[in-house]
């Protein structure tokens, strides 16, 4: 009964329901993700730690006290789904590509229950509604407060995952499904999974969609079920762990029924789940960030290269982003609370563009490098020798 009970705490609604995502979809829905993290932990932050230890924190108690519609609604520039390609290009999606992955988001829902019977029945979307402003670049998302719930309880430790890292993924659609568990899972290390399991999730079964369309299962030969779902997410994975863009990646071993006489059917799989804690690593190099410090720190200062490098696009000294980040990396090390302003300041700064307030994103971003965090990196005054 134990073991059960420990099982059923790892499942998650969201994590575990069927999708048939497209990069950009999840890219998307981990933006969604991160912004509803940031305002959670705002809303934590604005209260005193004699009155709630944040180990404690019942979220749910917060809901009459500070209004919901601060984690329903946002806006999300489409510049917010771009990614660094190895050319160093900035990615950005088209509109197109942007609206639909929204609106493909809006007909996915949490489905608790079955209308085929008389029991509890609960249908809730991912996303209430989305719109696209084209003044804005930008869409505007409104949830329903019925996912608060569910949102909240990807924040527990066994589902917990890191959108910063997720947004990395640019290979398989299935990368993050398996990030996804690797996450759930990482705790205990190991995890098991049927084909049918695995096909479920991720609509290759025979199935109807919302439309009433019959879809045929897709790859029912296993040999081209691992090579085109399976192995192109943990070659992703592990390219990215290797790397130190992920903190986790995963092993598996086929599952066998040899009770049937002939060739053995593979009926599933065991995997392992690999985090950084449990690989040998050689001694590392000295190099111009700590990579225990900065797992997570690291993509986040990624993000924000990519970011000020689609603001910068037009100016005449494009590189400056990558050598005030780097800078800033040597700061973070000393005083790690300093990533949280910057980010939040740049953050903000979009976001009073996009309304009006500030004309110049380029112009703010680097002035407050300059005054506020002493870095200054401009063509002019950087001579050989002279940046890290």
């Amino acid at each position: 009964m134990a073991r059960k009970k420990a099982i059923a705490k790892q499942d998650n609604q969201i994590s575990e329901g069927r999708r048939d995502w497209t990069i950009l979809m999840s890219r998307a829905y981990c933006r969604i993700v991160d912004i509803f993290n940031e305002r959670v932990n705002a809303w934590v932050a604005r209260w005193p730690l004699e009155e709630i230890k944040p180990a404690e924190v019942k979220y749910s108690d917060l809901f009459g006290k500070i209004p919901l519609s601060e984690l329903l609604r946002y806006d999300i520039p489409r510049s917010d789904l771009a990614v660094v390609g190895k050319d160093g290009n900035i990615d950005i999606p088209t509109v197109k590509e942007f609206k639909k992955a929204f609106d493909r988001l809006c007909d996915n829902a949490i489905v608790i229950g079955s209308v085929d019977d008389e029991e509890n029945w609960e249908r809730i979307n991912i996303i209430g509604s989305v719109s696209y402003n084209k003044e804005k670049d930008a869409v505007e998302v409104r949830q329903h407060e019925r996912i608060v719930d569910y949102l909240l309880g990807l924040k527990d430790k066994y589902t917990a995952f890191n959108p910063w890292i997720a947004m990395k993924f640019q290979k398989s659609q299935y990368t993050f499904g398996f990030y996804e568990w690797c996450c759930q899972w990482r705790r205990k290390g190991t995890f098991s999974l049927t084909v049918k399991d695995i096909k479920h999730r991720f609509e290759l079964d025979e199935h109807r969609d919302s439309h009433g369309t019959l879809h045929k299962e897709q790859y029912k030969e296993v040999r081209g079920f691992i090579k085109r779902v399976i192995e192109p997410a943990r070659e992703e994975l592990q390219e990215l762990f290797d790397s130190g863009d992920c903190d986790i990646c995963f092993e598996y071993q086929k599952v066998e029924d040899k009770t049937k006489p002939g060739r053995p059917t593979v009926t599933g799989f065991n995997f392992t789940v690999i985090k950084k804690e449990n690989k040998l690593l050689p001694p590392p190099q000295p190099q111009p960030m700590q990579e225990s410090l900065f797992t997570d720190a690291r993509s986040r200062l990624d993000w924000m290269i990519q970011t000020l490098m689609y603001y910068w696009s037009n100016s005449y000294d494009k590189e400056w982003p990558k050598r005030a980040i780097k800078e800033l990396a040597w700061k973070v090390t000393a005083d790690a609370k300093l990533l949280d302003k910057v980010e939040l300041f740049i953050k903000d700064t979009i976001h009073d563009a996009q309304k009006g307030k500030v004309q110049n994103v380029p112009g703010a971003i680097h002035e407050y490098f300059k005054k506020k965090l002493d870095i200054v990196v401009d063509k002019k005054t950087t001579t050989k020798g002279g940046a890290r």
